[in-house]
């Protein structure tokens, strides 16, 4: 076939063709194709709990049109923050909430040709809350058995953790469990106790709620000495106290009864009694004493002890005799190593014939040495040394070897300016940091026994809180960087307060309020006991006493003429500490020093 030939049929066949595609009508037309929408995807609804990190997934399957944006939206619920909101994958973190809620989102996606396509997901949100339970009343020394719920997601919860937040401290039984317990502790009052529970989920959300415990006391009588009374062979001093009784003191009476005898007496204001001279058989052997305390109410206690005349009551000596009297005395401060007391006192008001003398309280064995000055003391036992606060112009903190009798004096305050009497008030240490702390009338000074240097810790300008006024005692609790000083001041509807002040800044926080109008606490001087965490100060209220007043702020009676047996107390400017042995050291009237067991509240004079 020639080339022409063949260019011909081709010819007819794309003829034939399109005669065909026209259907044979002999015209021709091309058909465009579908238009095929974006589909699109917000997820599935989703159900979590509060704070939980979840993700919106969306979903887009472009159509014949071109998708130009996409964004997620929240439309109702509580607001939250969305993170790549425009992106197919946002993240977002659930609000807390109490209840039950919902949120709901929109992911919207737009295409070039400015159409719009929604979808919407709804996340229900469950609250992870935790109820510690309802408030409670319990009595004092009763098993209390808390129970907390958890909302939301029970299966999620990790761990539970209570602890105690305020109140008088309880000994928590299985603290990291939904349902702990406690005994209720002793108390002379209603008290609060805070506990609070805390829950951490899977998801690291913790959650807290507080449940608080009243404490009521339980009244009952109780002797506070059985065994230890005054015995005069004949007689014994029966003395006790009625606790936690709520209602008018004035109403009670107290029957001692003993072998036939009997005597009724009445109960003091703060409930405490005491029978003197109460009679006993005069003979050897058992002797029961009961006690009952009465209302002529509701009201009625009993106690009784037995007595074993001959072998464990002995008779006390008040006052144990010595050869050399004190004088007058300045200050005193206990020696932890060699366990004597150092005083410091002067032959008469003249202060002729200054002098330490140290004694020994278990046998009031005393030597003299001669002093360097008057003044407040505390015992450098790193160094055995006396540190003596000097009341001068000026003033100067004077260092004293015990043994070889040599001293050196620092500087503690620049001359004032009107060459006013520094006053000291008293000094206490803190011995691992060789830091010395001296009470002024309305200022702390903080001394560095290695370098001498003296700076002022807290004043009117220095430190945050109450301004001191007239300070009247200072203690030192080292192991937390405080310094507690006594401030007679009439402040905050009282007087006699106690402040924190902070070692390193100055800062002063009330720590206790001695009210006016309330009586037998308002003290004269106090010092830190650190086995217990406590302070003991001695008080001139209605009657002389020695109390403790522990971390949780409550006074606790140590000795008055109502508890322990001995001779009264008088005023007591001065005090010292025996951790050890569990005694302190007070100065009484007429320049006596007495021995006071914190076990007992017993006393006895051993030097004067």
């Amino acid at each position: 076939m020639t080339n022409l030939q063949k260019l011909a049929a081709t010819f007819l066949v794309i003829l034939t063709f399109s005669m065909m595609g026209c259907g044979g009508s002999g015209t021709s037309s091309i058909q465009a194709d579908p238009y095929k929408p974006t589909i699109i995807n917000a997820g599935i609804d989703q159900e979590a709990n509060e704070q939980t990190h979840l993700s919106l997934q969306g979903s887009v399957i472009e159509g014949s049109v071109e998708v130009s944006s996409m964004q997620w939206i929240q439309t109702s619920g509580i607001s939250i923050d969305i993170s790549n909101k425009n992106s197919l994958i946002s993240n977002i973190i659930l609000p807390t909430t109490d209840r039950v809620t919902e949120l709901s989102f929109d992911f919207i996606v737009n295409d070039v040709e400015n159409s719009q396509i929604v979808d919407s997901v709804t996340i229900k949100v469950l609250p992870v809350n935790i109820d510690a339970g309802v408030d409670l009343i319990a009595k004092e020394q009763s098993l209390v058995k808390l129970s907390s719920v958890v909302g939301g997601q029970h299966e999620n919860i990790l761990s539970y953790h209570w602890e105690q937040t305020s109140g008088p401290y309880v000994e928590l039984i299985d603290s990291d469990s939904p349902n702990p317990s406690f005994i209720a502790p002793g108390i002379l009052k209603n008290q609060v106790i805070v506990l609070q529970v805390s829950i951490k989920d899977d998801e690291d959300v913790a959650e807290k709620d507080s449940v608080n415990i009243t404490i009521i006391p339980i009244p009952e009588v109780v002797i506070t000495f059985p065994g230890n009374g005054l015995y005069t062979q004949k007689t014994i001093d029966v003395a006790g106290r009625v606790e936690e009784y709520t209602g008018d003191y004035a109403a009670i009476t107290v029957t001692v009864a003993s072998n036939g005898n009997q005597r009724i007496i009445f109960v003091d204001q703060e409930g405490n009694w005491r029978a003197n001279d109460f009679p006993l058989l005069d003979v050897d052997g058992q002797h029961v004493i009961t006690v009952l305390a009465e209302d002529g109410a509701s009201f009625s206690s009993s106690d009784q002890v037995v007595l074993n005349i001959g072998s464990d009551i002995e008779k006390l000596t008040e006052e144990v005799l010595i050869n050399d009297k004190l004088g007058t005395i300045y200050h005193f401060s206990f020696n932890k190593d060699d366990e004597k007391l150092y005083v410091n006192s002067s032959i008469n008001q003249n202060q002729e014939n200054l002098k330490i003398t140290i004694i020994d309280p278990t046998n009031s064995i005393q030597r003299n040495t001669s002093s360097p000055s008057q003044g407040d003391t505390v015992f450098d036992s790193a160094l055995d040394r006396l540190l003596i606060v000097k009341p001068t112009y000026g003033g100067a903190l004077i260092t004293f070897d015990i043994n070889n009798q040599q001293s050196e004096n620092l500087l503690i305050s620049p001359l004032k300016a009107d060459k006013s009497f520094p006053n000291p008030r008293g000094i206490c240490l803190f011995e691992n940091s060789a830091l010395a702390f001296i009470a002024l009338d309305s200022e702390v000074l903080k001394v560095d026994l290695n370098t001498g240097v003296t700076t002022t810790l807290s004043d009117a300008v220095i430190g945050v809180g109450d301004p001191l006024e007239k300070l009247d005692s200072i203690t030192c609790n080292e192991s937390e960087n405080i310094v507690i000083v006594l401030d007679s001041a009439v402040r905050n509807g009282g007087f006699n307060s106690i402040y924190n002040i902070n070692a390193t800044n100055g800062n002063r926080s009330l720590r206790d309020v001695f009210i006016s109008n309330i009586p037998s606490i308002n003290p004269d001087t106090i010092v830190f006991d650190k086995s217990t965490n406590s302070l003991l100060m001695t008080s001139q209220g209605s009657y002389r006493s020695v109390y403790r007043l522990n971390d949780m702020n409550q006074r606790i009676l140590i000795s008055n003429q109502f508890r322990g047996r001995g001779p009264s107390l008088g005023y007591s400017p001065s005090i010292a500490l025996d951790e050890k042995n569990a005694r302190v050291f007070i100065e009484g009237p007429s320049n006596k020093i007495f021995l006071v067991d914190i076990e007992s509240g017993d006393r006895v004079a051993i030097a004067w």
